[in-house]
């Protein structure tokens, strides 16, 4: 169904994503699908693209492609932050 994102199968190296937004095979080197993936940053894509911020963020939403999420480690010391910063200024 275009406009979703499924990807039935991801493997690093010279090999294929298949299923991506009824797509079929996409090769791996595709930066807007890697960065939605969280493969790469948004800084080797931009770089690999020669594009704005927001020109990613458009490339990504016109492919119907979602934001790549936080890492569980990146979410994990957001969250220490906020809790250290709660224990300094209770209310």
């Amino acid at each position: 169904m275009p406009g979703t994102h499924e990807a039935a199968e991801f493997i690093v190296g010279h090999k294929a994503i298949e299923g991506v937004a009824g797509a079929g095979p996409v090769i791996e080197s595709d930066p807007v699908l890697l960065f939605s993936l969280g493969v790469i940053s948004r800084k080797q894509a931009m770089r690999q693209l020669g594009v704005t911020y927001g020109e990613l963020l458009d490339r990504v939403a016109d492919r119907g492609l979602p934001l790549p999420r936080l890492s569980d480690a990146e979410t994990d010391a957001m969250a220490d932050v906020f809790v250290a910063l709660m224990e300094q200024h209770p209310r």
